[in-house]
Formats: structure tokens, sequence, C-alpha cells
């Protein structure tokens, strides 16, 4: 028998249910999940974009885009056009 190292580790998930599917979106910060939550709330902005902002900016990146209406911050993530932008801001 080898020996192991037991590793505890906590990912904050977020279900996604449609009618055809449901998924799991996990995340390693608490933070993370929240700005993909508020991300799902804008209009135009499903599952998919929400994680491909979040693959291209930190957390804290997206906030302070938000705050200091960086449209062009937001907008230079892949799939996401100036209105979709002014609408996450």
């Amino acid at each position: 028998m080898g020996s192991y190292q037991k590793t505890s580790l906590f990912v904050f998930i977020r279900i996604w249910v449609r009618e055809d599917a449901h998924n799991l979106y996990g995340f390693m910060q608490k933070v993370e999940r929240s700005v993909f939550r508020l991300l799902l709330s804008v209009s135009g902005i499903g599952a998919n974009t929400a994680r491909t902002v979040l693959s291209s900016m930190n957390p804290q990146e997206v906030v302070q885009a938000i705050q200091t209406d960086n449209v062009a911050a937001i907008q230079a993530v892949k799939g996401i056009g100036a209105k979709t932008a002014q609408r996450v801001i």
C-alpha cells in the first residue's frame, strides 16, 4: 500500500437548468460565482458567455471595468459586442 495525503477542496457550484440540460459550473472563489450570477442577469449573456468573461478577466477586473464604465475592457472579451458590453455596465 502506498501512502497518500488526504486533501480537501471546496468548490462553489452554480447549477444552470434549461429545458434540455442541467449544467453545473464550479468556482474556486465565492466572488467568481457571484460575478457569474450577475453576468447571467444581463440580457444577452448566457452561461457560456459568462464563463468566457471569467476566463478572460478575473472577477476584480470585471467589477473594476463595470465601476469605471470601461466598455472597451468588456468588449475585448470574445463574443461580446458593443451593445452587450454596454448592458453589462
